[in-house]
C-alpha cells in the first residue's frame, strides 16, 4: 500500500515539475521568440499567466513585453515591445526587459506612447497622448497601457533624463536612481509595469 501512495505522490510531483519546467521554457522563450518571430510574445505571456495561477492580472490585461532598445553611435534609447524593421542595421540592440505592459486597456490603467523629440535622436515614453508638445511618430498610437496604481505583480517605470553632447537624452528604468547615472534626472514613474 505504501509504494502505491509513494507511487503516486511521485506522478504527481512529475506532474508539478512539468508544469513548472514548461512555465519556465515559456517564460524563457518570450524573448528568443520575440526575436526569432516564431510566436507572438503576447500569446506566450498570457500562457504563463494562466498556468500558473499566482500570476494574476486584472481582467482585460494582454501582456506584452517591454524592451529598452539603445542605440551607442547615437546614445539614445527607446521603449517598445518590439524592434521595428530594420533598426539592428542602423545601430540598434535590445538592451534590457522593462517588464510587461497590455496591449488593451483595463481599470487602473492608462495609454503610454513613444515619442520623439526635443533634442534630434531622442526617444521618450509618455502617458501624454500628445507627446508633451514634442513629436508624435507618424501612423504610431499608443505603444500599450500601464497601471496608474501598484498592483501586485507590479512595479514602477521611471522616466529619466540626462545630456549627452549638449542634446536631451530619455530612457525608462525600474530604477528609482536611474541606475545610478550621474547628472541624471528622475522625471518621476510613469506608472507601473508588471514583471
Amino acid at each position: 500500500m505504501a509504494s502505491k501512495k509513494l507511487a503516486i505522490f511521485t506522478k504527481e510531483m512529475d506532474v508539478k515539475s512539468c508544469i513548472l519546467g514548461i512555465s519556465i521554457l515559456l517564460a524563457t522563450g518570450l524573448a528568443l521568440s520575440a526575436h526569432a518571430g516564431e510566436q507572438d510574445p503576447s500569446d506566450i505571456a498570457n500562457a504563463a499567466v494562466q498556468m500558473d495561477p499566482t500570476l494574476v492580472v486584472p481582467p482585460g490585461v494582454n501582456l506584452v513585453e517591454l524592451f529598452r532598445l539603445h542605440n551607442a553611435s547615437l546614445n539614445t534609447h527607446a521603449s517598445l515591445p518590439f524592434m521595428p524593421q530594420g533598426w539592428d542595421t542602423v545601430g540598434w540592440r535590445n538592451e534590457t526587459s522593462l517588464g510587461f505592459m497590455s496591449t488593451t486597456p483595463f481599470e487602473g490603467s492608462r495609454a503610454i506612447r513613444q515619442c520623439w523629440g526635443p533634442s534630434p535622436n531622442d526617444f521618450f515614453t509618455s502617458v501624454d497622448m500628445n507627446c508633451e508638445g514634442q513629436n508624435i511618430p507618424p501612423g504610431q498610437g499608443p505603444i500599450g497601457h500601464i497601471s496608474i496604481v501598484q498592483i501586485p505583480g507590479t512595479v514602477p517605470l521611471y522616466r529619466c533624463v540626462h545630456k549627452w553632447q549638449g542634446k536631451w537624452r530619455h530612457y525608462d528604468t525600474r530604477s528609482a536612481d536611474c541606475e545610478g547615472n550621474a547628472a541624471t534626472n528622475n522625471d518621476g514613474p510613469l506608472g507601473y509595469v508588471f514583471l
